[in-house]
Formats: structure tokens, C-alpha cells, sequence
């Protein structure tokens, strides 16, 4: 049951509430305002499959038992240079139309910080344009992305696309999962409830299977790029192998959406998704100021 508490905001009150996940009106609502906000979000297929997990919290606020304000924080791992951290991400950070301008956002941004600042080892977010002034104003600061494009001069095309309907296809990718990707500087470790949140939706296409290496691969053929997403097997493979197995007949360009390890063969370049920009916030861990690194892009979430 969803524990409720009244909190005043501009003379009025409110119910907040982090433990909506197996409330059924409150999920419920909170699922109708992100797809209204973000164009047909649903975590609705997610939570029914099992795989929401505590490590996915939306922070909300009621009015009644309707949502109308959300900041969703993701507790995420990622492994840099052999050692581990613990990074919280915010997402899904929406508001009712009828509701904004009241400080309902900023009221639960304050209350995120307040509990996970100085908890975790960095706390970021993606925004898009139209709120680039808006997250500074809470210790949020701009950090750059830099991709790796690397020629490939064809591929062989073994890849078995998985059928993420399936058990024992979801069961390999997630074996798979679960011995990382050897090949990133900045891997995505230990998630598997959110790496199924997008390969058994949004990239639920995109899911490969190459048995030679007994590796996962996380990718898009769009004209002559391969879209690389992400790679799980095992250590000690030789990459370039594993991409000429993966990529098809006229790929021409691997774009990576991890930082390789090893950048030798590809060429690192800024890069800007349209409409999003990276922030982290600062006093926390920046490894993008030392380094020319790309988030993973799986444990992505769209921040408005």
C-alpha cells in the first residue's frame, strides 16, 4: 500500500508519495500523465512483467488519488576503469498542464536532493531545451558527450535476432547481461529489470544473438551505420570480430553509444542528441570533466 503524506506547497496540500509501484489507482495515474507528457510512456507492460524493481522510485505528488507531479529516481551501476559506482539518475520528471507554475517540480527536485545528496557516488539527469536554465538552479551543471565512430568495411550478418516474447531468449540476454560489456570504459552493470524496460519495448527489434561468441548485441542497421547499443559477453574477445559477426553486408560506420575501451581503429567526436542535454550535479563524481566518455544509452530516461 502507498504510504501517503500531506505536505503544503503554496497554501495548498498535496499528497507525496515514493511507494506507488503496487498501487493500482495510483500507478495507474501515474502512467496516464507520462504518456500524456511524453507521448505513450507506459510503465504499465514493465511492472506486469516483474521487472519493476525498488531501484525505479517515482516521487510524486496527489491531488486525491491523481498524480500530478513526478520525479522519478533510477539507483543505477556503472563500472568505470574496474571499479564500481553508485550513480542515481532522475527521470520522468513531469507535471500536469494544469498544475504547473505552482512549484510542485521544485518541491520534489529539493525533497530528491535531500534524501540521495552525498549517498550516491553522482547524480545526473537528460533534459530537454526548453528547461536548460531550469536544473541549475539546483547545483545541475552541463557536461559533454563525445561518440565513437569507427569504418567497418562490411559485415557478415550472424546475428540471430531474439524474440523478447520468449523465455528463454529474455533468460540468454539476461545470462549474457550478466557479465557486462568487456569492450565499454563506462558499462551499465547489475539493472536487469531496466535493461528489459527498453529491450522488451522500445528495442525489443534490436536484440541479437551471436552464437560463435556466445554475445548479445544491442543494435540498430540504419542505411549504411550499424547503431551500436551495447554488447554483453565474455572478456577477452577480439571486438573487431565480434563487429564484422554483427554488422551487415553494406555497413560502412559502427556508431557506438558506449565509450569503447579502445578507440584506436575509431575516431571520438562531440556529440549532441537533439532536444536532450546531460547534466550532473555538482559536489558529486564528473567523470566527463576528466574524461570523453558517452552514458550507455540503454538505462537512458527522458527527463522534460
Amino acid at each position: 500500500m502507498a504510504i501517503i503524506k500531506n505536505v503544503e506547497i503554496r497554501e495548498r496540500y498535496y499528497g507525496f508519495s515514493n511507494t506507488i509501484r503496487d498501487n493500482e489507482i495510483h500507478r495507474r495515474s501515474f502512467n496516464e500523465l507520462a504518456s500524456r507528457v511524453f507521448e505513450g510512456l507506459t510503465f504499465e507492460p514493465w511492472f506486469r512483467s516483474g521487472y519493476w524493481s525498488e531501484k525505479f522510485c517515482p516521487f510524486v505528488l496527489l491531488d486525491r488519488d491523481r498524480v500530478v507531479s513526478n520525479v522519478s529516481v533510477n539507483t543505477l551501476n556503472f563500472r568505470y576503469e574496474g571499479k564500481l559506482r553508485k550513480y542515481i539518475q532522475l527521470g520522468t520528471v513531469m507535471t500536469d498542464p494544469a498544475y504547473r507554475g505552482k512549484g510542485l517540480s521544485r518541491w520534489l527536485m529539493e525533497e530528491v536532493l535531500r534524501r540521495y545528496k552525498g549517498e550516491c557516488d553522482a547524480l545526473y539527469l537528460f533534459a530537454n531545451d526548453s528547461v536548460l536554465q531550469y536544473y541549475p538552479r539546483f547545483g545541475f551543471e552541463k557536461a559533454a558527450e563525445y561518440q565513437c565512430i569507427q569504418p567497418i568495411d562490411g559485415g557478415c550478418d550472424k546475428g540471430r535476432k531474439l524474440d523478447m516474447n520468449s523465455t528463454e531468449d529474455r533468460e540468454l540476454l539476461c545470462r549474457a547481461y550478466a557479465v557486462s560489456n568487456p569492450f565499454s570504459r563506462l558499462s551499465f552493470e547489475q539493472n536487469p529489470e531496466l535493461l528489459m524496460f527498453y529491450c522488451g519495448d522500445s528495442l525489443k527489434d534490436s536484440v541479437y544473438y551471436l552464437k560463435e561468441w556466445d554475445a548479445v548485441v544491442v543494435a540498430d542497421y540504419v542505411g549504411n551505420d550499424m547503431l551500436l547499443y551495447d554488447i554483453f559477453c565474455a572478456a577477452g574477445l577480439d571486438l573487431g570480430k565480434v563487429l564484422r559477426d554483427a554488422a551487415r553486408k553494406e555497413t560502412s560506420c559502427v556508431k557506438f553509444f558506449f565509450t569503447p575501451a579502445n578507440t584506436r581503429e575509431g575516431k571520438l567526436q562531440p556529440y549532441k542528441e537533439e532536444d536532450t542535454t546531460l547534466f550532473l550535479l555538482k559536489g558529486s563524481e564528473n567523470l566527463f570533466l576528466e574524461d570523453r566518455l558517452m552514458f550507455p544509452v540503454i538505462p537512458y530516461i527522458k527527463t522534460i
